[in-house]
């Protein structure tokens, strides 16, 4: 469990009945030899921790590491991507702290915020260019998110909208395709 139940009040969840809820959820869990996406996680977690043969494997399977939308992991999904990482350090994080949404499923925005410090040799890029908005309200946005103030300072332009349809023949992209090792990741 990534938060014990002792844990509800110190963050912002002190109804009762919440925990109630809870303990009747894991028991049901329990009786059924089920398991939610935060046990998964939990789980992941504590077998990288305490089975270094595993670890070793997993470090060696991914020399690189890109993660996108960071902005939303949790706490326990960075320390299963620090642990796999390690020692080599290769992280590729695509985010953007102004947006982060998904606070109440434990994303934690302050990773992104803290990723130089925690990694020193880091590279930062900022994209400052929106192509997907309109001049007005990209304006409006600049104005609402300049409140917050757990965040990297950026402004935002406005770009050029462009079309760009491109088709790649099926015959030449799927050659390509077969020839990438196993243990690349490709997002298309």
């Amino acid at each position: 469990m990534m938060l014990h139940t002792d844990q509800f009040e110190k963050n912002g969840y002190s109804q009762p009945y919440l925990v109630n809820i809870y303990e009747q959820y894991e028991k049901i869990k329990r009786q059924n030899k089920w398991i939610d996406f935060d046990d998964m996680l939990s789980y992941a977690l504590e077998l990288l921790q305490s089975n270094r043969s595993i670890l070793n494997n997993e470090q060696n399977r991914y020399r690189y590491i890109q993660v996108d939308e960071s902005q939303d992991i949790s706490k326990i999904q960075y320390e299963i991507i620090k642990h796999i990482a390690y020692p080599r350090n290769n992280l590729y994080l695509v985010a953007d702290d102004d947006q982060s949404i998904y606070g109440f499923r434990g994303a934690c925005p302050q990773i992104i915020l803290d990723f130089p410090k925690v990694y020193g040799d880091a590279l930062t890029f900022t994209l400052r260019k929106n192509y997907r908005s309109s001049d007005q309200i990209i304006q409006i946005c600049n104005q609402l998110i300049q409140n917050n103030e757990a965040r990297h300072y950026k402004f935002i332009e406005p770009g050029q909208v462009m079309k760009l349809l491109m088709y790649i023949p099926l015959k030449w992209l799927l050659p390509k395709l077969l020839k990438i090792n196993s243990n690349m990741l490709l997002i298309i």
